[in-house]
């Protein structure tokens, strides 16, 4: 493993790695992933978008052989492998050789499911005398057994038809094994291993790893029958039978040990539950929660890599699913802010209010102006829309002389616009009410009774009983005539 994946992430110099990108030697911490341990996906790197190595599971089998190699070489295995291989030997040419066999099979089988249980859940020690004879998972070893049985069939039609249509079925049944036998693992039941629709999804998973895993079983599988053949010219029956239980046997042990541990490195993947829940507590976040904060923390980082333009662009995506997430929005507004580029600031500004007031929160729209006032130098709303309902808004919030510029300067002749004479009106009754101006404000009423004498009596209407729903006074006693 790169040094640098086992030190600290790059951001954060007091969190350890987590997630480590080869090709970009990038070491990320849970905080720059955040919920990245709880989903069932590859977890990409926010800089080239190729899957993260998870270091918490270390490198893949074929990075490290070793430990695999000598995991069936265990004192328990060894002795195991001794007994079996010597019962075969011993029994091979008696009345009771078949009910060795199957008794050797039936053992092997055991202490292979539960090589297989263990190593998924990240367990590397071989199990013990008493984890063998736990009975709390017979009835998934049965249906392990059931698996088992069911590939051997065609193996074993293939030699009795021909020895090298045996060989040619070898192979493929060799490289799916893997597969279904994880399928037993993860459901519980032997149809899983007969779904294609599971095997392909399992599959499509784990990837390219799963390829080495089939292709080293698979060599592995025909390389040991080809020897036991060829061994089978020069040794006697009892003896070749005693070496194939042991090479069987090692072989066994080797492939439950890779299968266990692409189970363990590939859990999230698979949503294989028991892996995940002795890792962390797996409980998938609701996209609304995860998805934002995920294109966050990648946004920043490709921020800080000087990689802006895929900042907005994470962002931007985030927000075509997560538009009102007040997060992503502000993230996405000091972006834009930051490219210096004053025309797509407003453009952007423009689009951000346009849509708070269609969701109906003019206040929302009103805050966010006022926050980037300074930084939108005076500009104002292009949309008359935006531009009255944020009016209204400013002088809830205390802004009495913007609410006024705003609504003064909204278009006359707008086509597009349909509320200009309350606009006007309201215009009138702040600029009365606030600035003590009744003479401007005279002006704008009598402007909009002369063109829109119908849509100012049902303001004015709309006003008397709003103020005596409330006990108030009406803002206008004047015009009762």
């Amino acid at each position: 493993m790169n040094n640098t994946a086992a030190g600290q992430c790059r951001y954060h110099s007091d969190q350890s790695t987590r997630w480590y990108c080869r090709d970009c030697d990038l070491p990320l911490c849970t905080t720059c992933k955040p919920y990245a341990d709880q989903l069932p996906q590859d977890v990409p790197c926010p800089l080239c978008q190729q899957p993260m190595d998870d270091i918490a599971v270390g490198d893949p089998f074929w990075c490290n052989p070793k430990p695999f190699v000598v995991y069936p070489l265990d004192r328990n295995h060894l002795i195991m492998m001794a007994v079996l291989a010597t019962s075969v030997a011993v029994l091979a040419s008696g009345l009771f050789s078949l009910l060795a066999i199957v008794a050797a099979t039936a053992i092997l089988i055991r202490v292979c499911f539960v090589v297989i249980e263990r190593s998924s859940l990240g367990h590397v020690r071989a199990p013990s005398l008493t984890e063998l004879a736990d009975p709390d998972n017979l009835s998934h070893n049965l249906q392990f057994a059931l698996t088992i049985l069911i590939a051997a069939v065609p193996v074993g039609l293939g030699w009795i038809a021909e020895t090298v249509l045996m060989w040619l079925i070898l192979v493929p049944v060799a490289a799916l094994l893997p597969a279904m036998l994880m399928a037993v693992v993860i459901d519980g039941n032997a149809r899983a291993a007969l779904d294609y629709r599971r095997i392909t999804a399992i599959v499509r998973a784990i990837g390219a790893a799963y390829g080495v895993l089939a292709g080293a079983c698979a060599l592995l599988a025909l390389a040991t029958t080809i020897g036991l053949w060829l061994l089978g010219f020069v040794l006697p029956g009892w003896l070749l039978a005693g070496l194939a239980m042991l090479a069987w046997s090692y072989l066994g042990l080797l492939t439950a040990r890779l299968i266990g541990h692409c189970l363990h490195q590939f859990r999230r993947q698979l949503e294989f539950g028991p892996a995940l829940d002795r890792v962390t507590r797996h409980v998938l976040p609701q996209a609304e929660v995860h998805e934002p904060a995920r294109a966050l923390a990648d946004a920043s980082i490709q921020a800080i890599e000087g990689d802006v333009r895929q900042a907005r662009l994470t962002i931007g995506e985030a927000l075509v699913r997560h538009s009102e997430n007040d997060d992503l929005n502000r993230y996405f507004d000091d972006l834009i802010l930051e490219s210096e580029d004053q025309k797509k600031y407003r453009n952007h500004m423009e689009r951000r209010l346009r849509r708070l007031v269609a969701r109906d929160q003019p206040g929302a729209a009103a805050d966010l102006w006022l926050s980037n006032r300074k930084n939108l130098e005076g500009w104002l709303p292009r949309i008359a829309e935006t531009r009255h309902h944020m009016a209204l808004a400013l002088e809830q919030r205390g802004h009495p002389k913007v609410a006024i510029k705003l609504l003064l300067r909204l278009p006359k002749t707008d086509p597009r616009y349909s509320h200009l004479p309350e606009a006007c009106l309201e215009a009138a009754r702040m600029l009365e009410q606030h600035l003590d101006d009744r003479e401007q404000a005279t002006t704008l009423r009598d402007w909009v009774l002369k063109r829109y004498p119908q849509r100012a009596e049902h303001w004015y209407e709309q006003r008397r009983q709003d103020a005596a729903d409330s006990n108030q006074a009406p803002v206008n006693p004047a015009f009762q005539a």
